[in-house]
């Protein structure tokens, strides 16, 4: 009993920072922009570096547990997450801060992987579903339902260090209990793994895939000079990883685990998964706050409802692991077509829907997140056997980590250019002599006329400029969502015949 107090511990006091540090960028922004002195798009750069940072933990972190051993990784971590939280409170320049994220990126990927680690450690294999999810919620669901509600509200009333101040507080409690009850140091077998150079190779790789997607989707990748140079750059490396890796005679441990069909198609599960609903997120979010306008609080509130549909997504997809083991990978399918069924709704709504027609939409949505997200990270964390752990969980939340940052990336460039050609198709409909023009001058005239206002072509011209813009954006991101179905009708089947040939493969080596 005694060792599940001390994960329990470990979960919530380290995953709850790492959820609080995935929303920050977004929520409270423009606040920490103020105090560093940056501006929007220096702080955009900070931002590419922490998320660069943290696919440079996941890469490195199996190479430092083999090194040192779970507990021992993860002390260290929690340690340096505690510094670098004080420095955060107290940095006030842009320079420290970029290193300070950059380091906070790091380690927050040595704490996810090592705490995922105890907890297949510690839990016998009834109780693992409860802790994977359990975990999930502070890494997953949480940021995405209920932490941007939070952070609207305490940001109404305080600054945005306040929630510096609670995770030094959470690591501060971690780390003490992991000093003066520190689990077992579990120690994996030194094992094959890749040469200096080919580490470096992947951190550069990442590294300049991480800002050409971050940074480049504001553009057009293949028409600006400085983008395609870094595309181009981007496939040599790949290229000379493959090269190098191909030239090795004995297989590294993470190519044993990748080698097998099986792992392939949970790790393309986990990309789809992060894609799915990374790409969902983006799209709701910019629904709620480009099209109807609503600012953090309200867009908070809105979403708040679907906390409750995560969660019991969540309770079904650890009942299905637990009692009925056979139809866990039923419940993915599931899980994306809920996702896909809320977009088409959303879809077809105006720009004046209320908060109150959202909810279906948000309820499913939320179900569907729960049930996919789950269900998808106790399946691959169940799967690897004992040896194959460290990086067969390095190897997940780095396919999951890349799918959300390609969803993410893809459909704001999306929206970029669909809403450039939104204009020009509400351009073509609207001129200064049709008859709509007309009859909406005439009613904002009247309307002027009403409030003691005499009318003015300047002030008609703004009111239809707003309309407009907001007829653009609601007609953007409409499409937007449909293209976002489209992309799952056509990422989905492969998963599914990647399953059907995994079995096959599998039926066939047990006769």
């Amino acid at each position: 009993m005694f060792r599940y107090v001390g994960l329990i511990i470990c979960i919530v006091f380290t995953f709850v920072p790492f959820g609080l540090n995935s929303e920050m960028f977004s929520d409270a922004a423009s606040e920490m922009a103020v105090s560093i002195g940056a501006s929007a798009d220096e702080l955009s750069v900070i931002k590419i570096i922490f998320m660069a940072a943290q696919i440079a933990g996941l890469v490195l972190t199996p190479r430092l547990v083999r090194m040192k051993g779970v507990t021992v990784s993860l002390t260290a971590a929690v340690c340096c997450a505690l510094l670098v939280n004080i420095g955060l409170y107290v940095s006030h320049t842009i320079i420290m801060s970029s290193m300070l994220w950059a380091i906070n990126g790091f380690v927050l990927s040595v704490i996810l992987i090592s705490v995922n680690l105890l907890i297949l450690d510690t839990c016998p294999r009834k109780q693992l579903p409860i802790f994977i999810a359990g975990a999930l919620v502070f890494t997953t669901l949480l940021p995405m339902g209920m932490y941007s509600w939070l952070m609207a509200e305490i940001l109404e009333h305080f600054s945005w260090q306040m929630f510096i101040v609670f995770q030094v507080w959470s690591y501060a409690i971690a780390l003490i209990w992991l000093v003066v009850y520190p689990p077992s140091n579990r120690i994996f077998v030194a094992e094959s793994k890749s040469n200096h150079f080919i580490y470096l190779l992947s951190l550069s790789f990442f590294s300049l895939v991480t800002y050409l997607l971050m940074r480049g989707s504001y553009y057009n990748w293949l028409d600006n000079p400085i983008y395609l140079d870094l595309v181009i750059l981007s496939a040599v490396l790949a290229l000379a990883i493959v090269l190098f890796i191909m030239q090795r005679k004995q297989k590294t441990i993470t190519q044993q685990v990748l080698s097998k069909l099986n792992t392939n198609v949970y790790m393309y599960n986990a990309f789809l998964a992060g894609f799915a609903v990374m790409s969902s997120n983006v799209l709701c979010d910019s629904f709620l706050e480009k099209a109807l306008h609503y600012n953090a609080l309200v867009t908070g509130e809105t979403k708040l409802p679907a906390v409750i549909t995560m969660l019991l997504g969540m309770a079904v997809s650890v009942w299905v692991s637990n009692h009925k083991p056979a139809l866990s990978d039923k419940i993915v399918p599931i899980g994306v077509l809920l996702i896909l069924i809320s977009s088409i709704k959303i879809s077809f709504m105006p720009s004046y829907v209320s908060p109150e027609q959202l909810t279906i939409p948000l309820l499913l949505r939320g179900f569907g997140i729960g049930l996919l997200n789950v269900s998808v990270s106790i399946a691959v964390l169940m799967y690897f056997s004992r040896e194959e752990q460290l990086e067969g969980i390095s190897c997940f939340y780095l396919f999951r980590t890349v799918g959300g940052l390609i969803g993410g990336a893809f459909f704001s460039h999306f929206i970029h250019i669909e809403s450039a050609q939104a204009i020009n198709q509400v351009n073509s409909n609207v001129t200064a002599f049709s008859n709509t023009v007309m009859h909406y001058q005439a009613i904002l005239n009247n309307a002027f006329l009403t409030n003691g206002h005499l009318p003015s072509q300047a002030m008609g011209a703004n009111y239809m400029s707003g309309v407009v813009q907001q007829q653009v954006m609601t007609l953007t991101l409409n499409n937007s969502l449909i293209m976002f179905v489209i992309a799952i009708c056509i990422l989905a089947p492969i998963l599914i015949v990647g399953k059907k040939i995994a079995a096959k493969q599998k039926e066939a080596a047990e006769h």
